[in-house]
């Protein structure tokens, strides 16, 4: 083995990109900032919206919305030259809305726990990522993420460490 990148200051990351929930049936999308503690744990909050959809609820046509708030860290395990496979573990905050003509609006809110595996591929300033995690809460379900990052501010540098 040749080597460890080594983050040279602290680095923030932005970026996000569709996911889809398969409790709500529905395609979201994903906002995320991160920072890096080190060279292998980072962590950040994430802000996920799923669009309004119809669906029927107890045999009536329903409006059913959700939206969530993440705060994840992952630890990294470099594999490869700027391919990393990570855990995902966080804290969840969601709210859902169904909406049925006539009747008031249900809101039904829960805290809850996430855990899933990702896996990213950093190109120069940018990270290309894809995640799977589970929420454990009484909206629970289960999210499979594409998106990107990038890097704001200086690009981290790389040291070799031979053996």
């Amino acid at each position: 083995m040749f080597g460890i990148a080594k983050r040279a200051n602290a680095q923030l990351l932005v970026g996000g990109g569709p996911l889809y929930g398969d409790d709500i049936e529905e395609v979201g999308s994903n906002l995320r900032l991160y920072t890096f503690i080190g060279d292998k744990i980072c962590f950040g909050p994430e802000f996920t919206a799923f669009g309004k959809h119809d669906t029927m609820i107890d045999g009536e046509q329903a409006e059913l919305g959700l939206w969530e708030i993440n705060f994840n860290g992952h630890y990294i395990f470099e594999v490869g030259e700027g391919l990393g496979l990570y855990p995902v573990a966080g804290l969840n905050y969601s709210k859902e809305r169904e909406t049925i003509e006539g009747h008031d609006d249900v809101v039904e809110d829960a805290l809850g726990v996430n855990l899933g595996f990702g896996v990213h591929y950093e190109l120069n300033r940018f990270i290309l990522y894809t995640e799977y995690d589970r929420l454990f809460s009484d909206l629970r379900q289960n999210s499979f993420t594409v998106g990107i990052l990038f890097h704001l501010g200086k690009k981290h540098e790389t040291k070799k460490e031979g053996h």
